[in-house]
């Protein structure tokens, strides 16, 4: 195994989170266009789902060099509602991070950790009508996801928060796990959602990014809702675990 450089950890998660046409410089604290034309381009010229015109837009307000992709993220999701799509609790980034950091703890394959992060939330809600985190999941391919998800993991790569780890099988199938460099802070947490945490936590310890990939994909939630659909917390009395 061997871990990544950090230019290479965000360059390559910038390009699975944007269009090719960007890509995040390496301290993120802005888009760089490779044709030169950043200041012509309009959101609705770009063929861009909605969730990343949101963040497009809020780099284009903050008009200072020093800016991180954290305010970005805050920006775009600062007009969010408390509503059934974030399970009636606002935005919570810190909350967020350290749930990131909980669960990499000794490494989790990012589709996994994806869906510690859907369960660990629709859980809690399931118990207390209220999500840990206030996080949007939304519904693709590969099962529910946080919305925007690859810029909090690029964020956290960014402060050596977190790291990616290579398994190389002898196939020559290579695997990325992302793994934790610090502790989480888990006084940001109430007693219910540390409990909530480290119980999904021991319930899927088990599971490969494949089961439990398949596992999300029979979740109501996930089965009534389109591609790039948000899902709505709801569904969180009807989960499987």
């Amino acid at each position: 195994m061997k871990s990544c450089t950090y230019n290479n950890q965000v360059v390559r998660l910038s390009h699975c989170c944007f269009p090719p046409q960007f890509v995040l410089c390496e301290n993120i604290n802005r888009f760089i266009d490779f044709q030169g034309r950043y200041q012509n381009i309009t959101p609705f010229q770009l063929d861009f789902p909605p969730n990343y015109l949101k963040l497009l837009e809020a780099f284009r307000k903050t008009d200072a060099a020093s800016r991180s992709v954290d305010d970005a993220i805050l920006i775009s999701t600062g007009d969010t509602k408390a509503d059934e799509l974030t399970g009636y609790s606002k935005f919570n980034l810190p909350k967020l991070y350290n749930a990131i950091l909980f669960f990499a703890r000794d490494g989790v394959a990012k589709t996994k950790l994806n869906k510690l992060l859907f369960y660990a939330d629709f859980r809690h809600f399931k118990e207390y009508t209220v999500s840990i985190t206030g996080v949007q999941y939304v519904h693709l391919p590969y099962g529910p996801v946080p919305d925007n998800y690859e810029m909090y993991y690029a964020s956290l790569l960014s402060r050596n928060s977190l790291q990616i780890i290579e398994e190389i099988y002898p196939d020559g199938y290579i695997s990325e796990l992302l793994k934790a460099c610090k502790t989480p802070d888990i006084d940001v947490f109430d007693s219910s959602e540390i409990r909530i945490l480290a119980s999904v936590r021991e319930y899927f310890k088990d599971y490969t990014a494949g089961q439990i990939k398949e596992r999300s994909h029979n979740e109501e939630g996930y089965k009534n809702t389109n591609d790039r659909q948000i899902i709505s917390y709801k569904y969180a009395s009807q989960l499987s675990y």
